[in-house]
């Protein structure tokens, strides 16, 4: 079930081809993350912030374990 949420407001301008790798790395970690669930569901909302938008992809699914959210952002992990 793949859900969006407050995003037909929005009119995002950038690199076409930089977003679509992102959103489609988004959405792959999310299919990984839910395959084997019986619940599956990814929501895609976007909120403004000041001049920002921030788009958000969550999904059903457990979640990144502590240990491996803290070293997430280094480089090769």
């Amino acid at each position: 079930n793949l859900r969006f949420y407050n995003i037909e407001q929005f009119k995002v301008v950038g690199n076409k081809v930089q977003l679509e790798q992102i959103f489609l790395n988004l959405l792959n970690n999310a299919f990984d993350a839910i395959e084997f669930l019986p619940d599956k569901w990814i929501e895609i909302s976007a909120h403004e912030s000041g001049n920002r938008l921030q788009i958000y992809v969550k999904d059903s699914g457990a979640g990144i374990p502590a240990e491996i959210a803290q070293k997430i952002m280094e480089p090769f992990y």
